[in-house]
Formats: C-alpha cells, structure tokens, sequence
C-alpha cells in the first residue's frame, strides 16, 4: 500500500483502543500524494435508462433503498447512496460487487472496523477563512473524523489484509497522510471535556493557576463570612446561592440592611435578599477578570490551531469522500448478511440466469414471520431471450417479474443478491416496465390507454440491450383486441432482441410463445387436489388460469361455474390441449438437444483425459527406463572399478600369473553381462504382482489392477484398504489392489513405519483449537486435523471454537456437514464447553 507508518507499530499493537489523548510521541507516516482510483469517481455517464418514472417505486426499489440507509453509520454514507446511480458500467459494478463482498467478510470474519466518525464537517468552510477559529466541539468533530480515517489506514496497512482485501485496500491506495494534524489537535484540545487543554500555552496555563489560586482564596474568604452572618442569624436556611456567576449569601429580607455588599436579587416570594459580601468583592472581580483574559487566550489558541489545519482542508475533504464510500459500502455489506445473498457473475454470453432467488421484500417479511419463501430459477438467453408467464391468479406470476426486476436493478447498483452460486446476469441500458394499473384522471388516460402509451414508447427505444417487465400484458380492453395488439407488439419487440419478462393470461400469446423461435412458457404450479397456488415457476409449459377450479374453492354457485364451462365450449378445450402438446413437444425435443450437447462435451472432455493420461504414462515410463538406466550404470561402474583394482593388484604379483589372467576374464565376462542387460532389466525391480489374492495385509505391498505405481497398505476395513502411495493416503476396495511380491528388508521397513505411526498416533491430540483464527486459517486447520485423525484410527475428535459472533461455529458446522469421514457430530455438555465445542463422531 502507499501509506507506510514504520514507527506505528508498537503503538498500535492493540489500536481498538485508541484514544485521542495516547497518541506515540514519534509515530510518523509519510505524506504521498493524492491519487484517488478510477472507482472513487462516480460514474454518471453509464446510468441505467428507466421507463417511466415510477418503476423503482413499483419494484420496490426505494425500500432497498431505505434499508441501506439504516445500515450506514453517519451521514457521510447516507449521502453517498443518495448519489450513487444504477451504473451501465460493468467494471464499475464488478469492483462494486467485489468491495460489497470484501467487506461481507470483514463483519463476518475479521477484527473491529471503526463505526464513528462517519459524519459530514460542514463548518469546515468557515474554517478556510481567515482569521476565522472553530470551536473546542467543533474541533472534537473533526480530531474524531481524523481518528476513524487513521484507524483505516491502519487497518488495511496490514499485509495479510491487502491480499485478502485488494479492493478495498485500492480505495485508499496513495492517500496523503500525516498524522500531525491529528497529534496537534490531540495536544491543544481535550476531547473528553470538550475544551482547550491547560498545557495549550504557557499563558493559558498561568492564568489557570491563577483563577485556581483566587478561586481557593476567594473560597475561604466566603466561607468565614458566611460562618460570620450564620453565627449572627440573619441568613436564610439555605445560606447561599449563586447570582451573575458569583457567590452570595441569602439573607433574611428583615435583615438585608445588616449585611454591608452588594445586592443581586430577591427571591420570587421576596422573603430572602442575595447579596455579595464586601470581603469578596475584590476576589470576585479579580475572577471575572481573569475569566475574560482565559476567554481571550483560548480564542487566540483556536484561531492559532484553525491556521494550522487549513491547508489540509482539500485533503479533509477527500478523507470524508473515502469514508463516505467505506460507509456505504458496509451497509451494503450487512444488508447482503441479511439476505444471505451473493455477488452474481456477470455474464458474458448474454445469458440472464437467477438461480434459487427470493424477492427481498417477501423475504425479509417471511423472516420476520419465520415463514418459508420458495426459492425460484429463471432462465434467458439469445436463443430464447422472451418470457411468458401464465398461471393462476395469485400464483405469483406478478412476485417473479418485479423480483427479476429488482434483482436487476440492485445488481446493477453494486448489490449483491438474495439468489444461490452460479447466478449470472447481464448488464443491461435500459429497463422498461409496465406494471399496474397506471390510469390517469388528471391526464385523461384510462388503463388501456396507459398501456398503449408505454408500449409505444417501448416499441420507438427498445434495443437488443434492453429489459422490459409486463404484468398481464393486453389487459384493460376486449380479450380478443387486446390479446391481438399484445401479440402483434410482442413480434416488434422479438424483432429488436429484447430481453423481457411477461405474465399473461391470454390464450394467444400462450400459443404464440409455443410456436415462436426466440420464446419460451412458463407457469407457475398449481395444486389441482388442494387447489391453491405453489409460487414455483415451472419453464417449459404453459398454465391455465384455473378459474372453474378457484371459482370453486371460494363458494362461487354450483350452477354458474356450469354455466360458464358450457359458455367456454369443446373449441376452447382443443385450443387449450393442442397447446399442451406443441409445448411438451418443444420441450421434449430442447430436452433431446441438450442432452446430445452434454454427451458430445462429456465425450470431448474424456478424449482430452485419455490423452493428458497417455501423454503422463508415456513420460513416467521415461523417467522409469531413465532412472534404472542411470542406476544399472552406476552398480555396473563400482564393481568396475572394484574389479580394476584388483586387477592392479594381481598385475603387480608377478608370481600368480594364473590368478591375474582369471581375474581379468571375469572383468571382462562381467561388463558384457551388464551391458547385455541393460535392456532386458524391470525398470521396477523392487516389487513384483503376485496371485496371492485374499492376503493382503497391513504392511503389504500393493498395487493398482490397473496401475504401475506400488503402494504400502496402511490400514485394513471392512471391504477397503488405506494405502500409501508415495505420500498420498488413498481409500480403495480390496477388489481393485494386486498384492507384490516384497523383498525381505521391506518386512524390517514396515516394521518401522508401524512403530513411528503409532508413536504418532499416541501423540496425536484429539482436541484442536481454532479460537482467533480467520475463516480460511480454520477451515485448513480443520482439514490437516480431521485427516491425521481419521489416518490414525481415532473415532471422536474435539473443535473448540467459541461462542463469540458465531461465525467459526458456523463454519464448523457447514464444513463437518460436507466432510466425508464425519459419521456424527454435536455440541458438548454445557459442563464440557457446551455450544462452544462440537466433539465429530469419525467413520
């Protein structure tokens, strides 16, 4: 990072708690210049074009909205997400999303992040003036502003974080910083009493003394005439009060004349008179005095320390920018924790993908309530990249179209999502929407022609990377004119490749989306044996309306639901079946389609295996022939050399004639046998298969039915074994391992790799300890830990994690659900840790 402070080390150690008044007498940063990143300029020029105006009102945007503004901790950031705009940008709302998600996990993982200081200065334009001074508050605002900022610093400085937060870190990447400012503030102002400090100056400090030294005696002057005038009994039960800031004895009215001073006032019955006594005066007067030259001295001083500050002004002011981003995006962050959202990719393929979503609002309604939301996926893409919803009425057709639209739109502002891993969405220009009933009094329009108007409006500015919502598209005139205008104004916007969403309840359109390229049906599902709604949307199908079925349900006359189905005739009934079929048929042949896609990319990806594994065996066996190659040799040249020598020996006894010639043939027998094998040798001459089968035991030797590599068996099960194969523990079937035939110095070495493994296991510790860690640190802490465990046999294990936030719990939990070798794990007794330990029950 560019900010360094080489000296804040120790003083920082333990920076939560950081007071304005412990600042280290040398700690120092380095000023660097200002250059904020590209992220920290809003983009205004890639703004999300909405029609009409009321859309984010109908999705339910402005609550998002309010949300996010109850999470912000200050003004600062407040404003900030009144600025920010629904970006166009895709780099702006990638780094968006990923600050949102650096700092999800912050709250969720990390330390104290400070949570004051994030207000605006607005008397910080006075302070630019000069000769102006702020007050000893107004300067406890800012040292507070100063303190939050450093303490960001600080906090990002560290190494570990700059890698895990590189996003967030960018944003104070370069910053100028002196902490001398904030050490001068902290000298002259005292922030717990709000007022210049004594030791400001010399002189503050000797009119101080002063006023403390007349006070004292003034004090005692007081206290003998009021023993004085109480001994005499012309003074009032409560003896004395305080008047114009000085102190006076409260005297009888009878006897106000006894009393030589001056007089302040009466009571409001006019039964005591307040009245300064002569001895104090001259001490009094002498204290206002001195009161007023304080007064004067302090002025100097804030005006001296205001000088000091302006020309950091401009940086003040960027400071209150990055804490206003750091703001708004913490409370994005803890709304995505109340979600339990993600950060959606972005698509690159024009493919619009929600997966496992839940409309916000519903969700954090039902939450409340502890009511369950059904979760919902939707789908599209160039190839199909219009919607038709259809259903019954209050199946929530009406709930998934504002739902994808606001999942849009928060996307699009650098949210992040309620929706599962794998979502992906585009980033659109425009959102159009027609939702509701939009008549107008004022302006003459009735519902149709409401409809008319944003249509047209739609069909002149709509283009390939628009996103248009219609909520019972067609409605408001006759069925039969309405539903042919719908249908004719949907092939105009099917010509421009819109992306749109649209619930209906027309017949046609059912059938137009079953017979056109580029648009797919949906329905939301219906349960006909109870009838009432399920709020799943089903693709692939239209849906009925359902109307004879809930006209039923809620009472409606026997005789008129009869009437009505005779009215609707057989015409209907053929219309509504032959749309049924073409749908199955469609979905039936996509269906086909997608499966020959799987097979062919399934066949590809095995064709790309078989010929990464042939191309590896291929350059094992290399290595094989090589290293025994190099090991041949090697044997080959020590007996050589052995032999040579012997040669040398016998050569120089020139009496053994006969030995010497038999030794040199042997040489020379020798290396053309070694040379002649060469070839010939198992390039793994260790370990031979053997046919032995049902003989394996711990300590054999085995391999592969289909392998090379040779293995040590570490630990028998039921139909299993745990085999070593190099340093890599593998769970495999008895049915698939080829006992080998093993050397007698193997039986020693298993001898001794079960005598070191079990001196290992004794010292194996069953509890691990994962209090403080971050969540990455636990989670391979968890993993080393349950592995020795389960390679040394052990049934139950411990995890003390805390209580805490929750959050390493948590963690616990959802790892040790994913583990394979857990069989069982719970809390402990609150005697043993209670919810603060999960003992693991081990396969």
């Amino acid at each position: 990072m560019g900010i360094r402070s080489p000296q804040n080390e120790g003083y920082f150690n333990a920076w939560t708690s950081i007071a304005l008044n412990h600042f280290h007498p040398n700690a120092v940063c380095e000023t660097l210049p200002l250059t904020l990143p590209p992220l920290m300029k809003q983009a205004t020029e890639h703004t999300l074009q909405v029609f009409p105006a009321d859309t984010l009102q109908k999705l339910d945007f402005p609550f998002i909205l309010q949300k996010l503004q109850g999470y912000c901790q200050g003004r600062l950031g407040m404003d900030q997400l009144d600025g920010e705009v629904i970006s166009t940008d895709e780099d702006h709302i990638r780094n968006n999303l990923q600050n949102v998600k650096e700092f999800k996990e912050i709250l969720e993982n990390d330390n104290f992040f400070p949570d004051q200081g994030f207000h605006p200065l607005p008397f910080m334009s006075r302070a630019a003036i000069e000769g102006a001074a702020l007050t000893e508050t107004e300067f406890v605002q800012v040292a507070k502003f100063l303190l939050t900022f450093h303490q960001i610093l600080y906090f990002f400085q560290q190494k570990k974080r700059t890698e895990i937060y590189p996003s967030l870190c960018a944003l104070i990447e370069g910053v100028f910083w002196d902490i001398k400012t904030l050490k001068e503030i902290d000298r002259v102002i005292d922030a717990e009493k709000e007022q210049v400090r004594e030791t400001a100056s010399p002189e503050l400090g000797r009119i101080r003394r002063q006023i403390s030294d007349t006070e004292r005696e003034q004090l005692g002057v007081f206290g003998r005439a009021l023993r004085t005038w109480r001994a005499k009994g012309v003074l009032a039960e409560q003896e004395e009060g305080t008047r114009n800031g000085r102190r006076v004895l409260a005297v009888k009215a009878e006897h106000k004349r006894t009393v030589p001073g001056i007089y302040h006032d009466d009571s409001s019955n006019g039964s005591i008179a307040f009245i300064e006594p002569n001895e104090t005066v001259l001490l009094n007067n002498e204290l206002s005095s001195l009161h007023r030259e304080e007064q004067r001295e302090i002025e100097r001083i804030l005006r001296a320390l205001t000088e000091y500050i302006r020309p950091q002004i401009e940086h003040f002011k960027e400071y209150l920018h990055i804490l206003a981003l750091y703001d708004a995006i913490r409370a994005k962050a803890r709304l995505a924790i109340e979600l339990v959202a993600i950060a959606p990719e972005i698509s690159k393929n024009g493919c619009f993908d929600l997966k496992g979503f839940r409309h916000p609002v519903l969700y954090l309604s039902y939450k409340k309530q502890k009511k369950h939301v059904v979760e919902n996926d939707l789908r599209l893409d160039p190839e199909e990249h219009i919607l038709l919803i259809s259903g019954p009425n209050a199946g929530g057709k009406s709930v998934v179209l504002k739902s994808a639209g606001l999942l849009q739109l928060m996307f699009q502002f650098g949210l992040m999502i309620p929706a599962t891993e794998g979502t992906k969405l585009p980033v659109f220009r425009q959102l159009f929407a027609d939702i509701g009933d939009a008549q107008s009094v004022e302006n003459d329009l009735s519902t149709y022609s409401s409809h008319l108007r944003n249509m047209k409006y739609f069909t002149d500015k709509a283009h390939q990377h628009t996103l248009i919502l219609l909520d019972e598209l067609g409605h408001g005139t006759d069925p039969a004119l309405g539903g042919a205008m719908a249908e004719a104004g949907m092939d105009y916007l099917l010509g421009k490749k819109v992306y749109a969403v649209i619930t209906t309840h027309y017949a046609n359109l059912k059938a137009w989306g079953a017979r056109t390229a580029g648009v797919a049906n949906a329905a939301m599902s219906f349960d006909r044996q109870h009838l009432q709604p399920l709020y799943h949307l089903q693709h692939g199908v239209p849906g009925s309306s359902f109307t004879f079925e809930i006209a039923a349900k809620s009472g409606l006359n026997a005789g008129i639901i009869k009437s009505a189905k005779e009215k609707v005739g057989e015409q209907n009934k053929e219309m509504e079946l032959s749309l049924a079929e073409i749908q199955h048929e469609k979905q039936y042949i996509k269906g086909v389609r997608k499966h020959l896609q799987m097979k062919e990319k399934q066949i590809e990806e095995l064709q790309a295996t078989y010929e990464r594994l042939k191309k590896d065996l291929g350059k094992e066996k290399k290595r094989l022939l090589q290293q025994f190659t190099e090991k041949t040799l090697t044997h080959f040249n020590e007996q050589n050399r052995a032999l040579e020598q012997m040669m040398r020996e016998w050569k120089e006894d020139k009496q053994d004639k006969e030995k010497f010639l038999a030794a040199r043939k042997f040489i020379d027998a020798q290396r053309v046998a070694l040379e002649s094998k060469l070839g010939e040798e198992d390039p793994i001459p260790e370990t031979e298969p053997t046919d032995e089968q049902g003989s394996i035991q711990v300590g054999s030797m085995v391999k592969l039915e289909d392998g090379i590599e040779s293995g040590l068996v570490k630990e028998l099960r039921k139909n299993s074994a745990i085999v070593a194969f190099g340093n890599t523990l593998t769970h495999v079937k008895l049915n698939r391992l080829q006992l080998m035939k093993v050397p007698g110095k193997t039986v020693h070495k298993v001898k001794l790799d079960t005598a070191q493994r079990m001196s290992e296991r004794f010292a194996f510790d069953i509890n691990l300890d994962i209090r403080g860690l971050l969540k990455e640190e636990a989670l391979t802490a968890m993993e080393n830990f349950l592995d020795r465990a389960l390679m040394f046999g052990c049934k139950r294990v411990r995890i003390i994690h805390g209580r805490g936030s929750g959050v390493l719990k948590q963690t616990v939990q959802h790892y040790l659900k994913r583990y394979p070798g857990t069989a069982h794990f719970a809390f402990e007794p609150i005697e043993a840790g209670g919810d603060g330990v999960t003992a693991v029950e081990l396969k």
